[in-house]
């Protein structure tokens, strides 16, 4: 599987991308989400993520766009980390943003948890030093 996940790494430091997007209050999602989006002309190689990762392949334009939210996102990004080369840094963020959400801060929708204040500005430093590193 090594072999698979390196080139995964690869395929994902050339054709992928990934955001943290902020939580909107009221919208579709009550607490910050990670989404990883990769590309390709190609519908193959992203059937094949889709196939151990799961997500939703679209059209769009001439391209076709795999998309990986939350949970998908974090368990691929885990899973091909040691091989990146490009995108190891913005990774990072990515997966210490999940592990800071995953310790009590995930509040589910409707459950009367709302983020605290310190919460909202941490989860939004997350999302700025990734868009940042997207910048680079």
């Amino acid at each position: 599987m090594s072999e698979a996940l390196a080139w995964m790494a690869g395929f994902f430091d050339g054709e992928g991308c990934v955001v943290i997007l902020p939580r909107r209050a009221g919208g579709n999602h009550s607490a910050p989400q990670v989404r990883v989006a990769i590309g390709q002309k190609d519908r193959r190689p992203l059937e094949y993520i889709q196939s151990l990762y799961g997500g939703s392949i679209h059209p769009h334009s001439s391209i076709y766009n795999l998309a990986l939210s939350t949970a998908q996102a974090t368990r691929f990004l885990r899973a091909i980390r040691p091989f990146l080369r490009v995108k190891d840094k913005v990774v990072d963020v990515v997966l210490d943003f999940d592990n800071w959400r995953s310790n009590g801060r995930n509040p589910a929708p409707g459950s009367g948890c709302p983020y605290s204040s310190d919460d909202e500005r941490i989860a939004q430093d997350f999302h700025n030093r990734v868009s940042a590193l997207n910048r680079a």
